[in-house]
Parts: C-alpha cells; structure tokens; sequence
C-alpha cells in the first residue's frame, strides 16, 4: 500500500476549518500521552531501533511546542 501523506499548501482557507487549509489536527492531553507510554512500557511493548539507545519520542506535548499551530 502506498499512501500520500504530502499537502497541498495551495489550497484556500476553509472557513469550516477555522480558516486553515485543512482540519485541526487530532490530540490527546498530554497527562494522557504520558499514561500511555508507561503503560506500553509496563507491557513490555515498544522497538530499539539499530542501537542500544531508546529512540526519541516525539509526543503531541513536544510537537505542540515546536509546530504551535498544532
């Protein structure tokens, strides 16, 4: 399956949108992010990647900070 994930940054201003060129992006609270992932850890779920190293998490909570239009 092979799927566009790319946007069209030509498209108007949606007055149903809030005035953005697409919906709001979908988040949850960070307190419930954060449940989350120490219950995946308590299940034991969750990759290492390439190295011993955890990757680094992108939360909502940190995204939001960077992107605040999120």
């Amino acid at each position: 399956m092979l799927i566009d994930a790319t946007r069209n940054w030509e498209f108007e201003p949606n007055p149903a949108c809030g005035n953005r060129r697409y919906p709001p992006i979908n988040t949850i609270p960070p307190a419930l992010e954060h449940r989350i992932r120490d219950c995946w850890a308590e299940y034991g779920l969750g990759i290492d990647y390439l190295t011993e190293e955890p990757p680094e998490l992108l939360t909502m909570e940190k995204l939001s900070k960077i992107l605040p239009e999120v």
